[in-house]
């Protein structure tokens, strides 16, 4: 039942497709789309009729009694429900979908850097007509991301307004390392803080400096292993206590938010102390540092859907690094759990640690065909409830997101 709720914010991605990008908004055209409902994002209930009206691509009043002005453009869409445009916390436009891991790191290897951006540009248009019109992306490469965002608010390119992190930042070896796992030498030089690989608070605070002079709105950081990088525990910090403090010190000092990646408890610990915005995965996270987070008022972006396509790819016998398979294995096994204890156990009704992501990758979880947003949601509803699952997906996710940021 949940992915025929999503038509509509579907249809009004592809109607609004055209004036995305601030230099096609000037043509004073305006449209009013008319539905049997409307869920608006704020409540917990629907609006009927749903009625909203669109001026320059940007959307003027909505609700149930508002008039067509004048020379609108009417549309009926009949039997539906309008939708706001949902916001993604938690994207890697950049990274492509396969299930083929070695031809996935050849072509990392073999593409040129115009060739991945040509696949980037098709990602975005992909996740816009999937309904979402803001996305936040957490770790890319050669600042893919940054030019990105700058060609779709231009107008030069349909996809949704990006919030981006340009490299995340990570020790050596680490999870953001993307050298990690090849053999010495082979680049001709080792990672540091221009790829996003830091040793030391002061390499940190460059690193960030470094991300936001090339164009970052928001800074990301890996503090624990990962489940796809292939040379380290998923579970262990990778980030002392001074390099976070740092990175957010840093960040906050630029008017950046800290978007985290992290599995393990000790290492959202040392997040959470340091004052990061939101923890991404939250695989491990035991009641200490959910009850930390609530208290710091930092949000989990649990990344649900990263799991379920990993569990997929076993029962289908597709080929996963061994020691990635045991990560894998792992995570599967606890993410559910956590998610259900920090919104049914840690979490009161209105409190503004309750914040679920409605879509998410991890860092070599590529956009899927469709979006992937429905599989997200289906994740969600099975730890919360449906009308939760949705407001999160709009509104309540904008204070993460950053949206008033946009370099």
């Amino acid at each position: 039942m949940i992915r025929g709720w999503f038509v509509t914010s579907f249809l009004l991605a592809a109607l609004l497709a055209p004036c995305s990008g601030r230099a096609q908004q000037a043509s004073g055209k305006t449209l009013v789309l008319k539905a049997a409902r409307l869920f608006d994002g704020k409540s917990n209930g629907l609006v009927t009729p749903g009625i909203v009206v669109v001026t320059d691509g940007k959307i003027v009043a909505t609700g149930a009694n508002i008039s067509a002005p004048p020379g609108a453009e009417v549309i009926d869409l009949g039997d539906a429900t309008l939708l706001p445009g949902f916001i993604d916390a938690h994207t890697h436009e950049t990274m492509m979908n396969s299930n083929d891991w070695k031809q996935r790191e050849l072509d990392g290897l073999q593409k040129t850097i115009a060739e991945q951006t040509l696949d980037a540009i098709a990602n975005v248009r992909v996740t816009l007509m999937a309904g979402f019109t803001t996305v936040r992306d957490v770790g890319s490469h050669d600042f893919i991301d940054v030019g990105m965002r700058n060609a779709i608010r231009n107008g030069k390119v349909p996809g949704p307004r990006m919030i981006v992190s340009g490299y995340a930042i990570g020790s050596t070896g680490g999870h953001c390392d993307d050298s990690a796992g090849f053999r010495e030498g082979l680049f001709g030089h080792e990672t540091g803080p221009s790829e996003g690989v830091i040793n030391g608070a002061d390499q940190a605070r460059y690193a960030v400096r470094l991300m936001h002079k090339y164009g970052a709105s928001v800074i990301k950081t890996c503090a624990s292993g990962g489940v796809l990088s292939p040379t380290d525990d998923v579970d262990t910090p990778q980030l002392t206590q001074e390099e976070l403090n740092a990175i957010v010190d840093e960040a906050h000092a630029l008017r950046l938010k800290v978007a985290t990646h992290c599995h393990g408890a000790e290492a959202a610990k040392r997040a959470v102390r340091a004052g990061v915005n939101s923890i991404e995965h939250g695989t491990f996270l035991d009641d200490e540092a959910l009850d930390m987070m609530k208290q710091h008022g930092t949000y989990l972006v649990p990344t649900l859907m990263a799991v379920q396509g990993l569990q997929e790819q076993l029962d289908k016998g597709i080929y996963i690094q061994p020691a990635v398979s045991v990560k894998a294995q792992m995570a599967i096994a606890n993410i559910r759990k956590t998610f259900q204890k920090a919104h049914h156990e840690r979490c009161q009704h209105r409190s503004r640690h309750r914040r679920g992501r409605v879509s998410a990758r991890t860092k070599r979880r590529r956009i899927s065909p469709d979006g992937g947003f429905g599989d997200e949601a289906d994740r969600c509803v099975e730890g919360w409830h449906i009308v939760g699952c949705r407001v999160a997906g709009n509104f309540r996710h904008g204070g993460n997101a950053g949206t008033q940021q946009d370099r």
